[in-house]
């Protein structure tokens, strides 16, 4: 699906049916921004540490390997309100953070089957809760041609809840999104709405 490119404010053209058709997709996804590059050399992967997130992983390995690129695993982390009740500084909690978030991105390297492609990660602390901008910035600023995203699978009345994060960079990526869902992968409303998604 194309989109057109990011205005100067952040707002994109044109894009309610392209929006419709992401939200109610039960396969998976590209949309190609159309001033995009056609050829990838380094593709971002926003990571969550779940299930999407190791079948993006691999499917970004198995497109890595075969073009060839490198791949950048970005984790976004916030620091909750209720850290001052553990008696540390904001920089405290937010190293703490960012530790777990390195343990878990060893973690899901080790359960994700990847061919040898090269694999480097990235952590960014998100004060002010807009995940979606962060990973958008960091397409800029690592020069990204290709992201790819999980996406759990959706019934059509779930489709609604197909995720703010992944939305987001739908709609403001400068490089192409690649919304992945596993194959006969469906998930009612309530459970949509229960987890949220990406």
């Amino acid at each position: 699906m194309g989109r057109d490119p990011i205005h100067q404010d952040g707002e994109v053209g044109s894009v309610t049916l392209g929006k419709r058709l992401a939200r109610k997709s039960t396969c998976s996804i590209l949309v190609v921004p159309r001033t995009a590059r056609c050829q990838v050399h380094k593709i971002l992967v926003p990571l969550r540490f779940s299930d999407c997130s190791v079948h993006a992983l691999e499917t970004a390995g198995a497109l890595a390997a075969k073009w060839p690129a490198s791949i950048i695993g970005m984790n976004v982390y916030q620091v909750h309100a209720g850290y001052r009740l553990t008696g540390m500084t904001y920089e405290q909690f937010a190293a703490k953070n960012e530790q777990h978030a390195r343990e878990e991105y060893a973690r899901l390297l080790e359960s994700a089957d990847l061919p040898g492609v090269a694999i480097s990660d990235l952590y960014k602390d998100d004060p002010e809760d807009k995940p979606a901008s962060h990973f958008a910035a960091a397409v800029f600023e690592q020069d990204i041609d290709l992201v790819v995203v999980g996406a759990r699978g959706r019934t059509a009345p779930a489709g609604v809840l197909l995720g703010r994060v992944t939305e987001g960079l739908m709609m403001r990526s400068p490089a192409p999104v690649l919304a992945v869902k596993k194959k006969d992968e469906r998930i009612g409303f309530l459970e949509a709405f229960l987890t949220g998604g990406l």
